[in-house]
């Protein structure tokens, strides 16, 4: 939500199914939607991808493969899936 309009956003991660649930959103019916897990959070993604024109590529990276921005994201998810919230 912090990125400004018009933006071009390339955003790297090790998650396919990620990419492939955001990827294939606005191809799917009304009703595969609402089944779809995390439902709500991929329709905020394109919601917000519309309103702000964002410009949005998705890479596969390799997971567990030393690249630095990754590992310290998978280090903070496993903080944040540990922790007492």
């Amino acid at each position: 939500m912090a990125v400004p309009e018009q933006a071009q956003v390339v955003i790297y991660t090790d998650s396919q199914c990620a990419i492939d649930n955001i990827t294939a959103w606005n191809k799917k019916s009304a009703q595969t939607k609402e089944k779809t897990t995390n439902h709500c959070i991929l329709f905020r993604i394109d919601q917000i991808i519309k309103e702000k024109k964002i410009s949005l590529e998705l890479i596969k990276v390799k997971g567990h493969s030393n690249i630095l921005g990754n590992e310290e994201a998978n280090r903070l998810a496993a903080e944040g899936s540990s922790s007492n919230i």
